[in-house]
């Protein structure tokens, strides 16, 4: 029986781009999405760029997008951050920096760490470390394990936070994707549509899949779990489904051994089988 999609969660980075390309198929289908007036939502958890910088790399990439349909981490953290009153010390690239202009930041009482290569140093996780075990909060914006770039995977910004973790004895507030809490701030930014007509699609079957449901169950024959990890390709094989969550959220997860290339072009047929032009 077909099940009812009102809006879709579209993850970006291995989904729709890889650094500054867009992967094939991806302007097509969000064009057919868009004359079936079907809501579109790019959740993220780049940490590296701040939403201006986010959006004008998708525009460069050839993708024109709007600032309100992005929901990244670092808004996420920001809201944070704001709500409780923390000054941070920031593990943040230059660009994301700029989204955290003009909150109070001396005697940091936080440490915020988001993918910064520039700041995973000696000196500066030392810095972090030293407010850690002295009580300041560890708030990670996300704890990817890695990301897509180039042809390989990189390194994310789990295994910092986790370094931290270990060494301060504690445990970070992650805010980004797959916390509870960045998914319902999503699917509320919707006004109105229901958890469990939200599809979410993305390349990452943790912060992706699992992130955004309970209990995942199979819906077509033949189709099963890759969870060996990734290999020096990409992630082996193919796998596309749908989860029926708890939290009411659907989910699907298209991998290929190009990560995404023609998922992207798939997954609307799949979902929505009237909109794909024979």
């Amino acid at each position: 029986m077909a099940r009812k999609i009102s809006a879709l969660m579209l993850d970006l980075s291995g989904t729709v781009h890889v650094d500054d390309c867009l992967l094939p198929g991806v302007k097509e289908a969000l064009a057919l999405l868009t004359d079936s007036s079907v809501p579109v939502q790019f959740v993220t958890n780049n940490s590296k760029d701040s939403m201006g910088s986010l959006v004008d790399k998708l525009g460069k990439a050839g993708l024109k997008v709007q600032t309100d349909s992005v929901f990244t981490s670092l808004t996420a953290a920001h809201d944070l951050v704001t709500r409780d009153q923390l000054r941070p010390l920031l593990l943040l690239e230059d660009s994301a920096a700029q989204q955290f202009s003009g909150l109070a930041m001396d005697s940091p009482n936080c440490v915020l760490v988001g993918l910064s290569p520039s700041s995973f140093h000696y000196e500066k996780l030392n810095q972090a470390f030293q407010l850690v075990v002295g009580g300041a909060r560890l708030v990670a914006v996300n704890k990817s394990r890695y990301y897509k770039r180039g042809s390989e995977l990189a390194l994310g910004t789990g295994a910092f936070v986790a370094g931290l973790e270990f060494s301060g004895d504690c445990q970070a507030e992650v805010v980004g994707k797959p916390s509870k809490t960045f998914f319902d701030l999503a699917v509320a930014r919707y006004g109105g549509v229901p958890a469990g007509e939200v599809l979410m699609v993305g390349d990452d079957v943790r912060d992706d899949v699992i992130g955004s449901s309970v209990e995942v169950t199979e819906e077509y024959p033949g189709n099963r779990w890759m969870l060996q990890g990734p290999s020096r390709q990409g992630c082996r094989g193919a796998w596309s489904g749908l989860a029926s969550t708890g939290r009411g959220m659907r989910t699907s997860l298209m991998l290929s051994l190009t990560l995404c290339s023609t998922a992207c072009w798939i997954w609307p047929s799949m979902w929505w089988p009237g909109l794909c032009r024979s």
